[in-house]
């Protein structure tokens, strides 16, 4: 995960805040932001992190009829996997569209495939649960989501709905690599592991 991680430090794809935070999709905030669509502008970092996914898929034997990425971080990612595996690829919105045909999966979904989900980043977990839950509705099976980025707050969720979770990068590694690279200083390092305790804290 070291490896991911220095990308994501190197691209600034990881932004940290320790003052006024970031605020997130759920509504919530916090010191600490992933937006890894920017690795993608970064040849080398992008090659890595593909890697890094094909790598997973093959150590866990991840067989799967096709690739779901969910809008709108994971959709690049899961192109790049697709056309890298020779599958077929959707991806995801949050919700059904209020014109045309209503999709909430764009793409060719045959019923009863298996579908391996790919994730930008996990937070509160909503995005990726609600992801999961529209292929369960198309009666297919979710192999396993593989996320760039986890903050590990919603790992039990995926437990509840027998969901093999995997990712490249998560809080942990990333606190360990920023303070190793002086990313950070050790102070902040101290704020980032408060909040991460006590998310609810900078909320109030």
């Amino acid at each position: 995960m070291a490896n991911v991680t220095s990308a994501l430090l190197d691209t600034k794809a990881l932004s940290i805040d320790i003052k006024k935070g970031f605020l997130y999709a759920s509504g919530a905030r916090g010191p600490l932001y992933c937006d890894n669509r920017i690795v993608l502008s970064y040849p080398t970092e992008r090659t890595l992190i593909v890697k890094e996914f094909l790598r997973i898929i093959r150590k866990n034997r991840i067989r799967c009829d096709s690739i779901a990425g969910v809008a709108t971080g994971a959709i690049p990612w899961a192109a790049i996997i697709a056309d890298k595996l020779k599958k077929p690829m959707v991806y995801i919105r949050p919700e059904k569209k209020q014109h045309g045909k209503q999709n909430q999966i764009e793409g060719r979904l045959r019923k009863g495939s298996r579908v391996l989900i790919i994730e930008d980043a996990i937070n509160s977990g909503k995005s990726s649960l609600a992801a999961c839950k529209a292929i369960f509705e198309c009666k297919c099976k979710v192999i396993g989501l593989i996320a760039v980025f986890n903050y590990c707050f919603a790992d039990n969720e995926f437990k509840k709905i027998k969901v093999p979770l995997y990712w490249l990068s998560d809080f942990k590694t990333l606190c360990k690599e920023a303070v190793r690279q002086k990313y950070i200083k050790k102070e902040e390092r101290k704020v980032l592991v408060d909040w991460y305790s006590n998310p609810k804290s900078w909320n109030s």
